[in-house]
């Protein structure tokens, strides 16, 4: 910091200056004030190319102090070390400049200069996750030595269990290879980066799996794609999801963090994560960010927030559906097909009624009340510019049955006089805030869990899944509707 306050770095940089008539070299220093001054012989005011404070390092510098004077007031209680870096701060260079604005990446200067890496190596020790703040009483706050690390393994298993609740019991060798058993009873938690759990649907959940810019040396093939000027080579996220059919992954981070933090903490890891590919091709459905706040959630396109509270509620885990599970599927015609998933026979949807395959769907008690689920997004995309009479539908979906129909939209003004027209019509329509599907997904599994009989209407193997996952035998698919007439 001596050397900082004799020396100041500089850069070249635009900056206001003096220039002759005679002096000039760039169109951008010829102004009306040069042009005067030479009518006398003398140099004008004008903007020139000159060696200016470089803002990077000295933002980084100070907001290194400014951390290490925090960390120094957290633990110790070294009012002497506090009192200096206030000192430091207090002084040139800092206070010729104006507001500094910390550097989110590491200057280039700072890397290469051998008097300035030792901040890099102050500031790397700093953000190491026992020296960051975390949420907790205030004595204990930076007091329990890696609380965030113990929090990003509970995450881990918490999402071990609800991949089992979802998909079943994990194949091979199952939860053992996340233990060491010891003497007696006791296992070990051993969770070492690159963890893999895989479940049935070829789902698999991996603990801080390595996503490098070279596929051949990435976890399951992912590669990484930086951004331009981005040096990152390849990144670590906390929890990895990734359905291998139909690839599509879910990333989520641990944040032991503030409340306050949360929201930007979202941010910074969608903006890395969400760039992992397969194959050239993006997979990344979400980048969810876990922390500890109960009842505090949100979701935006492509990333959002999610409360794992130790103690609390059971988390919503935002688990990708399979695309292929065993369910009843029956067309509008009448004729019943079975689906049969990928554990089974691996028929489709749409099969032969007449195949060996084929099974009848299982009975719906005489007296149930059918929920009858449409899928809007789905529907607009099969049925494209033809319209169907909406009564027709509910009619046929029903078979003779009782029924309550409801449909699934987004809230958006292109849907307006659609979403009119089918409450008038008799159906009811729950709408999401946005078009995020994972929004629609949800509130089909809320409506389907609670009813004696469902038939959806969606050939989304998601929709499906979601609908199949809270009401799992009673459930009959409309996959087709091409045998409806026109109106």
């Amino acid at each position: 910091m001596r050397d900082l306050q004799s020396a100041t770095p500089t850069r070249l940089g635009l900056t206001g200056g003096w220039r002759a008539a005679h002096q000039v070299k760039r169109p951008g220093e010829l102004n009306p004030s040069v042009l005067f001054a030479a009518l006398r012989g003398r140099p004008g005011r004008s903007v020139v190319v000159d060696a200016v404070p470089d803002t990077a390092v000295l933002g980084f510098a100070a907001d290194t102090l400014t951390r290490l004077g925090a960390y120094a007031r957290n633990t110790s209680r070294d009012r002497e070390v506090v009192a200096k870096i206030t000192a430091v701060l207090s002084r040139p260079p800092f206070t010729d400049l104006p507001t500094l604005n910390p550097a989110r990446d590491v200057p280039h200067r700072v890397k290469h200069d051998r008097r300035l890496q030792v901040l890099l190596r102050v500031r790397r020790e700093l953000e190491r996750p026992e020296a960051v703040p975390v949420e907790g009483p205030g004595e204990l706050r930076l007091g329990i030595r890696g609380m965030d690390r113990l929090y990003e393994y509970w995450v881990f298993l918490k999402i071990l269990l609800e991949a089992r609740r979802r998909y079943g019991e994990p194949l091979g060798a199952g939860f053992e290879r996340i233990a060491t058993r010891l003497p007696g009873p006791l296992l070990r938690l051993d969770v070492p980066a690159g963890t893999s759990v895989e479940f049935p649907g070829g789902v698999v959940v991996a603990f801080e799996p390595t996503i490098s810019t070279d596929p051949r040396r990435s976890w399951e093939g992912l590669e990484f794609q930086p951004l331009t000027g981005d040096d990152a080579q390849a990144l670590k996220p906390d929890v990895v999801i990734l359905r291998r059919e139909e690839p599509l992954a879910v990333v989520i981070d641990a944040k032991y963090r503030v409340r306050h933090r949360i929201d930007a903490a979202a941010v910074e890891v969608h903006g890395k994560y969400a760039r992992f590919r397969l194959e050239g091709r993006g997979i990344v459905h979400s980048v969810v960010v876990a922390h500890p706040h109960e009842g505090y959630e949100f979701s935006y396109a492509g990333y959002g927030a999610r409360a794992f509270v130790p103690g609390g509620s059971r988390p919503r885990v935002p688990l990708p559906p399979v695309t292929k599970r065993d369910r009843h599927v029956s067309n509008v015609s009448g004729s019943t097909t079975s689906a049969v998933g990928a554990q089974s026979t691996g028929t489709s949807v749409g099969a032969n009624p007449n195949s060996p395959d084929a099974q009848s769907p299982p009975p719906w008690p005489p007296d149930a009340t059918v929920l009858v689920l449409a899928d809007q997004w789905w529907m607009h995309r099969h049925l494209g510019s033809r319209r169907i009479d909406l009564r027709d539908l509910r009619q046929l979906a029903a078979g003779g049955h009782r029924s309550v129909a409801w449909m699934i939209a987004p809230d958006i003004p292109q849907l307006e006089s659609f979403i009119g027209a089918a409450r008038r019509l008799g159906w009811e329509v729950r709408t999401t805030a946005t078009v995020n599907r994972w929004e629609q997904l949800e509130q089909a599994g809320s409506l389907a869990r609670t009813a004696a009989a469902v038939c959806v209407i969606s050939g989304d193997h998601a929709f499906i899944s979601a609908v199949e996952a809270a009401c799992p035998d009673r459930v009959r698919v409309i996959d087709d509707l091409r045998s409806l007439p026109a109106r």
